[in-house]
């Protein structure tokens, strides 16, 4: 695991922001705490939010790498939410994954499911 992390985080200029998120991020920042939920390790999220120049939007990230299980699960949320000092039902997940969708689900809050830019043609 330590090698793919290390071999993620130097690669990371690689990393493409996808505009209508980092302008959604920019424009949700103004008014809400906001949260990143991941499967990855914090090394990999740190290192794609500096690489999109979104790291200092978000007030917690929570991962893998605290121990709970990965998503379905719904711990990665619930602990966002503690984090976050805010009610599951006064949240709102925007997720990519259908793991996601389910953990945000399972957790009691609402769930917005993004779907990439190449689902849509398919």
């Amino acid at each position: 695991m330590n090698d793919s992390i290390a071999a993620f985080t130097r690669s990371s200029a690689n990393v493409t922001p996808i505009y209508e998120t980092t302008d959604l991020v920019r424009f949700l920042r103004s008014s809400f705490k906001l949260a990143v939920v991941t499967n990855s390790e914090d090394e990999v999220a740190n290192a794609s939010l500096i690489q999109v120049g979104l790291r200092d939007h978000f007030d917690h990230i929570v991962s893998i790498s605290s121990g709970l299980p990965p998503k379905p699960a719904p711990d990665l949320f619930i602990a966002a939410a503690k984090a976050m000092k805010t009610a599951a039902n006064k949240i709102l997940i925007f997720e990519d994954s259908n793991e996601g969708v389910q953990a945000g689900i399972k957790a009691g809050m609402d769930v917005a499911q993004v779907m990439p830019r190449h689902f849509a043609n398919s």
